[in-house]
């Protein structure tokens, strides 16, 4: 289980890139298809995250859920 790095103040960067990266494009090309991407991203991500920690939780027990309640999900000291 990885701690450091940027998982210090979030659990999942590798999605919070994805969507600061999906909602960049949108805004740059002011696109309407590119700002639909980003909500499909949106839900997915929030559809999947769920899933995944539950695997983890199962995987790392105690020391997951320390972790949990330490750092946030997508955006460091909001969610």
């Amino acid at each position: 289980m990885v701690t450091s790095g940027p998982y210090r103040m979030i659990r999942h960067p590798m999605y919070a890139a994805v969507l600061l990266i999906s909602f960049g494009l949108a805004c740059l090309t002011q696109s309407l298809v590119g700002l639909a991407v980003f909500g499909v991203y949106l839900v997915l991500i929030h559809l999947l995250i769920p899933i995944e920690e539950g695997r983890l939780l199962s995987a790392y027990k105690e020391r997951y859920a320390a972790y949990q309640r330490g750092t946030r999900r997508l955006v460091p000291f909001v969610y």
